[in-house]
């Protein structure tokens, strides 16, 4: 396994206009894109209809959920809505109302063989198999001795931090 860089640190945020003056005006960086919370729950049509992280996400609509600002090419910082619903997303949180770190992303060359080397690990805590998150990466889950999510990802030739999708919101 080879990694490649930092993919991006995540943080929800309690002001999402503040927070982008001060990283986009203040310290330069590029909105990327957006993904909304009826992009998320298409995303998880899977789920039973009346689930209850189902029914805020289709109350919340076409606000957005996530942000996506470029620091350098292939790094990013993603900055959750305060009301940003995480719990099905593999971090450790159940309070709503958490502001700050959620968890940090490392890009990795090969998706598939990084989870087998580690699945072959005892000591490494894996939360999740491999699968194509909504914005077109490969991703999978697990947690530091501490318990801090980490997110492995792959960038794919048409993942939105590649294409910047949805960069006019």
């Amino acid at each position: 396994m080879k990694i490649l860089n930092t993919g991006h640190a995540s943080y929800r945020v309690s002001d999402r206009e503040r927070a982008l003056h001060f990283y986009c005006d203040c310290l330069g960086l590029k909105k990327k894109f957006t993904i909304s919370y009826a992009e998320i729950l298409e995303y998880s049509k899977d789920l039973p209809d009346g689930d209850p992280w189902k029914e805020r996400m289709r109350s919340l609509g076409d606000e957005i959920w996530i942000t996506y600002l470029e620091v350098a090419p292939h790094q990013y910082l993603e900055l959750f809505h305060p009301e940003g619903c995480t719990e099905r997303f593999h971090f450790p949180l159940s309070a709503s109302d958490h502001i700050g770190y959620l968890h940090l992303a490392l890009e990795v060359d090969d998706i598939h063989a990084a989870y087998e080397e580690l699945k072959a690990k005892p000591e490494v805590k894996i939360i999740s198999e491999p699968t194509m998150g909504i914005e077109g990466a490969w991703q999978f889950w697990l947690e530091d001795p501490d318990g801090n999510s980490i997110e492995l990802m792959q960038y794919t030739d048409t993942a939105w931090q590649l294409l910047g999708h949805r960069a006019d919101r």
